[in-house]
């Protein structure tokens, strides 16, 4: 187990997993430590260490929902009267978001045996099982609109664009240094990967359903994707409060190189998204320019960033540029 000193651990420490169960691990009064401590593993959520991640515990699993609740039957005639261009934007945004979250799931189940405080294992866990109900959603939209011929070409579509393979791989690519460097500082980075995909980059990418269902297209599928956006932003909030405590904990992940860092990769993942999402909808999606989206996730990125205390990534973006969004994050059951 490493040692760690009054700053925390260093950027290059490695971390260990944590075992099934430790009867040597520190009581429950003892002052916790989220990575390279000694914990029983045990969930005692009477005295958890950690009690605003039990906060964030309870917000989740307060926001369940099931996927077939969802009014999916006008689907298939809203499909069919898209245009090209339209029908592209849906396909290619749902499944774009499926594969992201995908990722997200197995990154959060690979991540969290790495955190020594069991409040974030249940919490990860908690969100693993969020991301896993999303994708089933996305599933539910493709079968309900989707015609049946059409249905494994539009799922396996992304072998083919080469926008979606490439994205995908750098995701892949920049959170699997985890996986092969266990460091304290590959965590950091695939934490703050991880906030960026829940509040940043599939929330751009409903922008352009959003911007379908304003013209009354869609409906049923832009209600679905509210549900599903709630929940990312509150994971994406966990993460961020994660982030900011693993600062805390390990001072050397706070430096100005860190930082610096940080924002460079941060700014990079925005670009993608924004380049593919105007790839995909051509500029021809009414009400939704490329200049708005830009910015709109210049925007959300901007809020990470200030919660992780990092320098503000994109200056001079202090609002969002799309104010219609607000109207598709109201969640009514």
């Amino acid at each position: 187990m490493t040692e760690a000193g009054n700053q925390g651990l260093q950027k290059g420490n490695r971390l260990t997993r944590t075992t099934l169960f430790n009867a040597e691990g520190e009581k429950l009064s003892s002052k916790p430590r989220l990575v390279g401590g000694i914990s029983t593993r045990i969930l005692n959520f009477t005295m958890g260490g950690f009690p605003w991640a039990m906060d964030y515990y309870r917000k989740m699993t307060g926001n369940f929902f099931n996927p077939q609740q969802f009014n999916l039957t006008k689907e298939n005639k809203d499909y069919a009267s898209l245009s090209d261009v339209e029908r592209k934007v849906y396909e290619r945004t749902i499944l774009s978001s499926m594969i992201l979250e995908s990722i997200l799931q197995s990154n959060l189940h690979d991540i969290a045996p790495y955190f020594s405080s069991p409040d974030i294992a249940a919490v990860m866990a908690t969100m693993e099982y969020q991301l896993v109900e999303h994708c089933d959603t996305y599933s539910q939209i493709i079968n309900s609109a989707v015609p049946e011929s059409r249905r494994e070409s539009v799922s396996e579509s992304w072998r083919s664009v080469d926008q979606i393979k490439q994205k995908s791989a750098l995701y892949v690519e920049q959170l699997g240094k985890f996986q092969k460097d266990q460091q304290l500082w590959e965590m950091y980075r695939n934490l703050l990967i991880s906030a960026t995909i829940s509040g940043t980059t599939v929330p751009t990418e409903f922008t352009v359903i959003y911007a379908l269902a304003r013209h009354s297209k869609v409906v049923g599928t832009s209600n679905a994707l509210k549900f599903i956006q709630r929940d990312l932003f509150v994971q994406s909030e966990f993460l961020q409060s994660l982030i900011k405590a693993l600062v805390i904990e390990n001072q050397p992940l706070g430096t100005p190189e860190a930082k610096k860092e940080s924002v460079e990769l941060v700014r990079e993942l925005v670009k993608v998204e924004t380049d593919f999402i105007h790839y995909v909808s051509e500029a021809m999606i009414p009400g939704l320019s490329e200049v708005m989206i830009t910015r709109f996730s210049q925007s959300l990125c901007n809020r990470i960033s200030k919660t992780c205390a990092l320098d503000t990534i994109f200056p001079g973006i202090t609002m969002s540029p799309i104010p219609w969004f607000d109207t598709f994050t109201e969640v009514r059951k």
